[in-house]
């Protein structure tokens, strides 16, 4: 059965394809790993045949296609993806789906946004991370002007520096257990902390991280990285994408 979102006409600009083809119930069941398919095998496989932005694609195909646009549509649908298997609330995506589907501005300045923001992306994980604060955006947990912030610093962020937040955030919440653990009673532990100072100073740049210097003994100085707030929030999503 054809969604109500799949345009029949062929003059469906790309912008409205997107539009039409995030909130579509039929990509829950399609049964594909995207970031596993080659570029080529999406636009040829039938199971995503009716997804509005796959048939634009196709469409310009058969003039000429470059890498980058055969790329744009991979993280396209892994944006997607993510977001139809997320806990975004149902009422939010209900009302976007009808918005999509009476074309309302406000929904079109969002996808607007996410489609060029995407288009810069290098890494196909940055498109689900995209996603992921996308959804969180939509449940109210942060703002609009928030948004646009994260997906600034997630287009700034080079991707082996996300393992270095969370590598510091492990080390936050190893450093509550802890705590938690002396007021019950118990012995303290070690807490351990991998750092390069080279994602850190990236993360610094990005207002991720923090350097807290203190003195030591012999008169040089400690160096120890701790997450802002905005840091936190960042680890907090990225966490859960990791689950």
């Amino acid at each position: 059965m054809k969604n109500n979102y799949t345009e029949q006409s062929n003059n469906l600009y790309p912008i409205d394809s997107v539009m039409k083809s995030v909130f579509i119930e039929e990509f829950v069941s399609i049964g594909m790993d995207i970031a596993e398919e080659s570029i080529d095998s999406l636009l040829d496989a039938d199971v995503l045949s009716d997804i509005p932005i796959v048939k634009t694609i196709r469409a310009i195909a058969k003039v000429s296609l470059a890498i980058r646009e055969k790329y744009l549509l991979k993280k396209m649908l892994i944006f997607i993806e993510t977001i139809n298997h997320g806990k975004a609330k149902s009422e939010e995506i209900e009302k976007r789906k009808k918005a999509a589907e009476s074309n309302e501005k406000w929904l079109r300045k969002e996808i607007e946004l996410i489609t060029i923001h995407i288009d810069r992306l290098d890494e196909l994980e940055k498109a689900r991370l995209t996603a992921a604060f996308y959804i969180e955006y939509i449940n109210l947990k942060i703002t609009w002007l928030q948004y646009r912030e994260y997906l600034a610093i997630i287009e700034r962020v080079f991707f082996q520096d996300f393992i270095q937040l969370l590598d510091i955030y492990d080390a936050i919440l190893q450093d509550k257990k802890v705590k938690d653990l002396i007021k019950k009673g118990a012995d303290g532990g070690v807490i351990t902390k991998k750092i390069s100072e080279l994602n850190c100073d990236r993360l610094i740049a990005v207002g991720l991280v923090q350097a807290k210097r203190s003195p030591i003994y012999n008169g040089n100085m400690l160096t120890d990285y701790d997450l802002t707030r905005l840091g936190l929030k960042f680890a907090e999503v990225l966490n859960k994408l990791k689950k």
